[in-house]
C-alpha cells in the first residue's frame, strides 16, 4: 500500500524558492521602473514548464558566469512571482490579487505552456469573477482573442457582447478594434441590435481607419467626433454622408478594402427600405455588384423568383446566413435588450445597480403585434385578456417615439377601473441614450387601469394613455396628465404606427 504526502512535498519545494544557495537561473521580468530579478533552479523549471525545458535544452538564454539568464519584459513582477510559486509548490491563491493581474497571469501561463494553471485561471474567471468580466468585457475580449485555449472565456465574452452590443460599439476602444475581433462578432446570429445600427457602427469603424491613413484624399474632410489620439478617433457618419459627393473613386476603393471581409456578414435583408436608402445606398460603391443587385431586387420586388438555391442571384457573394434574421431571446420589432432591462428595472423599482439583460428575472412573451394581428379592440382583448401582468409598447407615427405602460394585474372585459399602485407609463426616444427615457408612476391607484372592452384596448388612467378604434383601425391614441405623475409625450392625440403587448412572466 502506498501513501501520499503531497502537502509536505509542496511545502518543502516552496521553501527552495525562498531559501536556497544553489540557484542557477536568473529571470529578469518587467521593464523600466517595474523591473525585478528572480532566481530559480533549472532542474525544477525543466520539470514543471515545457517552455523552460525547451529553452534550457536549446540554450535560448544567455549565460552570465554559471547562471542562465532569461529576460521577460512582457511579464510583470507580480504575475511572475505567482508563476514561480505555482511552479515550485503546485499551489496558487488568486483571491487577494487584482483582477487585471489575474488576466495577465492567464496570458503568461499560456506563453510558458503551463496548461494546468491556464485552465484553472480560465475557470476561476468564469466561476468567481464573471461580474468583473462582464463589466470589463471589451478589455478581456481584446486580451484573450488571440489565444486558442481561451475558447470558454471567449464564448462567454461574445455572448455578453451579443446581449449588449453597445458595450463594444460605444466603447472608446472600438475605433482601434482589430478586424479579427469584428468578424466573429458580426457573424453571430444572436447579436441583439438592429441591423442598421450594426451597419452604422461598422461604417464608422471603417471611416476611422481611413482617417488614420494619410493616403486618402477625403480623409481630411471626415468630421471627427472625439479623439485623444489616432487610435481612439471616431467619425461622424451622418456628416460623412452629407459630404460624400466630394469623395473620389479612390476613397470608395479604400473603404471597400477596409470593409471587404465584413460586408458579407451584414444582413442587408433585415434593413428597412428607408434605412437602406438613407444609410447604405450613399456607400453603394463599396458593395459588390451582384450583392447590390440582390439587395435592390429584394427591396423592390419581394415576390420575384430568384434563380439560386439560397434565394439569391447565381453569382451572389452573400452567405446563406445573411438572409436569416439575427436571433433574439424575445420577439419584438420595437424594443431591444436595453429597453427590456430598463422596463424590468422599473417593474422591480430598482434604485441601485440596474439589471443587465442576462440578469433580468422576467420573460417577455409577445401576445399581439398590430401589423401582424390587427389593431382592433376586439383582437386586443381576445389575445391579451386574463394573461396576468403585461407591458404595452406603442410607436407614434412620424416621430417614431415609443410610449406605453405596465399593467401589473391583467386586462379583462367590462366597463370598470382596476386598482394598483404598481402600474406606470413610460416613453423611449426613437434614438439616443436611454437616460432620456421618461417614467410616470400612478398617483391615483383607484384609477390606474381603465377597462372599456368594446371600443378600447389598453387604457391607463382616465385620460393618461388610451388607444381606441377609429374607422376599424385600432391606431388612434390620446394622452393627458390625470392619474399618473407626468406626461410621457407632449402629444395629446396621435396615431400609432405599430404596437406590441408582452406578457411579463417571472422566470
Amino acid at each position: 500500500m502506498s501513501s501520499e504526502f503531497f502537502g509536505g512535498l509542496s511545502r518543502d519545494f516552496g521553501q527552495l524558492l525562498d531559501d536556497s544557495d544553489d540557484y542557477n537561473v536568473i529571470i529578469k521580468v518587467g521593464e523600466n521602473s517595474n523591473e525585478k530579478t528572480f532566481h530559480a533552479h533549472s532542474v525544477i523549471l525543466r520539470a514543471r514548464s515545457p517552455y523552460f525545458r525547451t529553452a534550457l535544452a536549446n540554450k535560448w538564454a544567455k549565460k552570465e558566469g554559471d547562471s542562465t539568464v532569461f529576460t521577460k519584459p512582457n511579464v510583470s513582477p507580480v504575475v511572475f512571482e505567482l508563476i514561480l510559486k505555482y511552479i515550485y509548490s503546485g499551489s496558487i491563491n488568486l483571491g487577494n490579487h487584482d483582477n487585471t493581474d489575474i488576466l495577465d497571469l492567464l496570458i503568461a501561463s499560456d506563453e510558458l505552456l503551463l496548461s494546468e494553471l491556464f485552465e484553472h485561471i480560465q475557470e476561476y474567471l468564469l466561476s468567481t469573477k464573471s461580474d468583473w468580466v462582464k463589466r470589463n468585457v471589451v478589455k478581456v475580449h481584446r486580451t484573450i482573442y488571440p489565444y486558442d485555449g481561451c475558447k470558454k472565456l471567449q464564448s462567454f465574452c461574445l455572448e455578453t457582447i451579443c446581449k449588449n452590443p453597445l458595450l463594444v460599439f460605444e466603447s472608446k476602444d472600438f475605433p482601434s478594434f482589430e478586424e479579427a475581433l469584428l468578424l466573429p462578432l458580426l457573424s453571430r446570429d444572436d447579436l441583439q441590435t438592429d441591423e442598421i445600427e450594426i451597419w452604422d457602427h461598422l461604417v464608422q469603424w471603417g471611416l476611422t481607419q481611413m482617417h488614420t491613413s494619410t493616403s486618402i484624399s477625403s480623409a481630411s474632410s471626415l468630421t471627427t467626433v472625439s479623439s485623444s489620439n489616432n487610435s481612439n478617433t471616431t467619425i461622424n457618419v451622418n456628416h460623412t454622408i452629407s459630404e460624400i459627393a466630394n469623395w473620389t473613386n479612390e476613397d470608395f476603393m479604400e473603404l471597400e478594402r477596409i470593409l471587404h471581409n465584413c460586408i458579407p456578414l451584414i444582413r442587408f435583408f433585415q434593413i428597412s427600405s428607408s434605412d437602406f436608402y438613407d444609410k447604405v445606398w450613399p456607400f453603394n460603391k463599396i458593395l459588390p455588384e451582384n450583392l447590390k443587385e440582390d439587395i435592390i431586387r429584394y427591396h423592390f420586388k419581394r415576390n420575384a423568383v430568384i434563380n439560386s438555391s439560397n434565394g439569391l442571384s447565381t453569382q451572389s457573394l452573400i452567405p446563406n446566413d445573411a438572409l436569416k434574421p439575427r436571433k433574439i431571446p424575445f420577439d419584438s420589432t420595437l424594443i431591444k435588450a436595453e429597453h427590456v432591462a430598463k422596463l424590468c428595472d422599473w417593474i422591480d423599482r430598482k434604485d441601485g445597480k440596474p439589471y443587465s439583460f442576462d440578469e433580468i428575472p422576467y420573460k417577455f412573451k409577445l401576445l399581439i403585434r398590430g401589423s401582424r394581428d390587427g389593431f382592433e379592440a376586439e383582437t386586443f382583448h381576445e389575445k391579451c385578456d386574463n394573461k396576468g401582468a403585461t407591458i404595452v409598447v406603442m410607436q407614434i407615427a412620424y416621430s417614431g417615439e415609443l410610449v406605453g405602460g405596465y399593467n401589473p394585474i391583467e386586462w379583462t372585459t367590462g366597463d370598470i377601473r382596476l386598482t394598483t399602485q404598481n402600474s406606470f407609463l413610460f416613453s423611449f426616444p426613437k434614438q439616443g441614450n436611454l437616460n432620456d427615457a421618461k417614467l410616470s408612476r400612478v398617483t391615483r391607484a383607484g384609477y390606474a387601469i381603465r377597462i372599456k372592452d368594446k371600443t378600447h384596448g389598453p387604457c391607463f388612467g382616465d385620460k393618461d394613455l388610451w388607444m381606441k378604434n377609429n374607422f376599424n383601425a385600432y391606431d388612434s391614441c390620446s394622452s393627458d396628465k390625470d392619474d399618473y405623475s407626468d406626461r410621457v409625450t407632449t402629444l395629446s392625440k396621435f396615431w400609432v404606427l405599430e404596437y406590441e403587448v408582452f406578457q411579463v412572466i417571472r422566470k
